[in-house]
């Protein structure tokens, strides 16, 4: 500080700095009297949301579509509006405090569907690449955050471990809103941390997209227990991909073949044993253990790939090609189960004593092992819903309806914080 002093109506005070402290002066200032609480500037109305998108893939894209798409509906039906301030990628953000225009966006989307950096210059001057993570954060602390944000929402629509930046985030006010399991899914020490600290700023986090898309499933739960209902166990089938494969192998495809056509069709990752290993379900498993208040962390999930070890490949079709391996054993099973009119189904359990993911039999009459194609279903039983489970079931995979469920998430936010 060069200089400082007090006014004659002694309710304000004057302060000199150097320019190059302004911006973290700033910062320091808005933390410390909390000024992001204040009414918004003139030029926005008084329901706004300012939006960081991390993350410009598939559903990061649709996200931003479908805000674009819903202006209308969300001014005139609740009165918010919401503007998308930062979009990021790999490369880092791009920002526009004021909010980027329809044309600006449309634009962005684009850059990313044909491939595109959203920032140039994201080389160090090693020429190695930056880390993501260090890259976003470093604009986001210099650009970002020495600006007075008054209602500001952070999507996680990456699939990276983000659980440190979204604290910066949240120690700034922002509320946020996640389609990326791995923030749910860190230690529990340190998923503790992240929800106390939300709770001290008084910021939300919901998570609806995590597990089941757009589906309605950690909604319902949290209204069965907001009404005083205790969860006894759930049960699941929580991947589209592995969904498409165990009806198919039901049916009498070999599993390699299965496989193939499912990676034909777009359903699974670049390599097929990203699906086939569970890792997915178990981080969904232990998201909605968590939600109904089980301390457990990802080690304590029994999970059951669909492959042993001995036929991974990093090669992805050299890897489809040893699974024909496993195709007389499915068949096998598959044979023996259909006798006893059962079906396979890649089921995640959460029972009291266990949390397991694995492939099983199911009676064909149940209501998993009515289940079909890439749908998925969670069967949610409760002290009051016991003899008669509860069963939530509609799509559970895709950019589009898994983008719906984070705008659900935003959406519900906004009508929260402002009493909509």
């Amino acid at each position: 500080i060069l200089a400082i002093a007090q006014g004659s109506s002694e309710l304000n005070i004057s302060v000199v700095l150097r320019e190059s402290d302004v911006k973290s002066a700033l910062q320091e200032l808005h933390s410390e009297f909390r000024l992001e609480k204040l009414r918004p500037l003139p030029e926005r109305v008084e329901k706004h949301v300012d939006l960081v998108t991390l993350g410009s893939g598939q559903i990061g894209r649709s996200f931003i579509r479908q805000i674009i798409g819903q202006k209308h509906f969300l001014a005139q039906t609740l009165g918010v509006s919401a503007s998308c301030i930062a979009i990021s990628d790999r490369s880092g953000p791009v920002l526009n405090m004021k909010g980027f225009s329809e044309s600006e966006l449309i634009d962005i989307l684009e850059i990313k569907a044909q491939g595109g950096k959203l920032r140039s210059g994201s080389q160090s001057t090693l020429g190695k690449p930056q880390n993501p993570a260090e890259q976003i954060m470093g604009v986001v602390r210099k650009d970002l955050f020495t600006h007075a944000v008054q209602k500001g929402i952070v999507v996680d629509v990456t699939g990276d471990d983000t659980h440190n930046m979204l604290l910066e985030f949240i120690e700034q006010g922002y509320h946020v809103v996640l389609a990326n399991k791995r923030p749910l899914t860190v230690p529990m020490d340190a998923y503790k941390h992240m929800l106390e600290r939300a709770a001290a700023r008084k910021v939300a986090i919901r998570y609806e997209a995590t597990v089941g898309a757009g589906l309605p499933v950690l909604d319902t739960i949290a209204k069965l227990q907001s009404a005083g209902d205790q969860i006894e166990t759930v049960l699941g089938c929580l991947s589209g991909t592995l969904g498409y494969i165990s009806t198919q192998i039901g049916a009498g495809v070999p599993l390699s073949q299965a496989v193939r056509e499912a990676r034909q069709l777009g359903y699974t990752e670049p390599h097929p044993a990203d699906d086939l290993s569970g890792l997915d379900v178990a981080r969904k498993a232990l998201i909605l253990s968590r939600t109904i208040g089980r301390n457990l962390n990802l080690s304590d999930v029994e999970t059951k790939p669909l492959f042993p070890e001995r036929l991974y490949h990093a090669d992805p079709d050299i890897f489809v090609q040893r699974l024909s391996e496993m195709d007389q054993e499915i068949a096998d099973m598959v044979q023996k189960g259909a006798s006893q009119r059962l079906v396979p189904r890649y089921v995640a359990r959460i029972e009291k004593e266990k949390l397991s993911v694995g492939l099983e039999m199911v009676s064909e009459n149940s209501p998993l092992g009515r289940l079909q194609g890439t749908d998925n279903q969670i069967v949610i039983r409760t002290r009051r819903y016991d003899s008669n489970p509860l069963i939530v079931t509609g799509p559970g995979a895709g950019a589009e309806v898994t983008a719906a469920g984070v705008v659900n998430d935003v959406v519900a936010i906004a009508t929260s914080y402002f009493g909509v």
